[in-house]
């Protein structure tokens, strides 16, 4: 069965919320800190909670997803994902049902905006959209929010907030952050700044793993005790792309998600 939603799904949201003692998994682009913490307070006790959610740090800058949304749920113990491919808004409570909807996890998404989707209970339909949802924290593209991340990610909101930026919106529709590349790069140090640098000042837009591999050598002169510089190329790449500051276009393929 099928029951169309209208603006406000805020009801019908959180009754599924409240009655779900199973698995409950959320996936929406945007979260803000005020219906998060409600979210955390009303659930079940008995529900195990996953979401999976998108770090870009122009979205975080600009406000239109919260970086403490995410700090609630990780100091509640829910487990946060990020994969920058996510667009749909879906939420599924335990085996029972599931909402696909136009709504984010924000008070307007919720009651304000003009949304609309579905709730399906078809216990087959249910699974096979809970498997989809569940493939995305296992992708190869994705990674896990914690703390460390998230502290990050807020000095870096708070650093930018200094400087002279603007937020743009590429022909892809992904967000951007255009500021001096040189205050960018004085945000970071160690191995996150080297490798930020390579990408911000000598590669294009949108680049491959061996384009970074290509300064391995240069690398490897800044630290001749590190016999694994390939592996820790990839490690910061992950890390760049927790904190917003680039996207995983595809497997060995990456996007720069700042701007001169």
């Amino acid at each position: 069965m099928l029951q169309l939603l209208k603006t406000p799904t805020e009801n019908v949201f959180f009754e599924n919320l409240k009655t779900c003692n199973d698995d409950i998994l959320l996936c929406a682009p945007y979260i803000k800190k005020n219906i998060i913490q409600r979210i955390i307070r009303e659930k079940s006790v008995k529900a195990n909670l996953k979401v999976i959610t998108t770090a870009n740090i122009a979205s975080f800058v600009r406000g239109a997803s919260d970086i403490e949304a995410i700090e609630e749920l990780i100091d509640s113990g829910i487990k946060v994902i990020n994969h920058q491919h996510l667009h749909a808004k879906i939420y599924v409570f335990g085996k029972e049902k599931a909402i696909i909807t136009s709504a984010n996890l924000t008070y307007n998404g919720l009651n304000r905006n003009y949304e609309y989707g579905v709730m399906i209970d078809d216990k087959d339909i249910v699974d096979d959209i809970d498997d989809d949802c569940s493939c995305l924290i296992d992708d190869e593209l994705s990674g896990e929010f914690d703390l460390s991340v998230v502290n990050d990610i807020k000095n870096q909101i708070y650093k930018i907030s200094k400087i002279d930026y603007k937020i743009i919106t590429d022909e892809f529709c992904d967000e951007k952050i255009k500021a001096d590349l040189i205050d960018m790069s004085n945000m970071m140090s160690g191995w996150q700044k080297e490798i930020f640098d390579i990408v911000a000042f000598k590669l294009e837009d949108e680049f491959t793993i061996n384009d970074i591999y290509a300064f391995e050598s240069d690398l490897y002169k800044l630290h001749q005790n590190n016999k694994n510089i390939k592996p820790k190329i990839r490690q910061i790449l992950q890390n760049l792309r927790d904190r917003g500051l680039i996207k995983f276009v595809d497997l060995g393929k990456y996007k720069k998600l700042f701007i001169k």
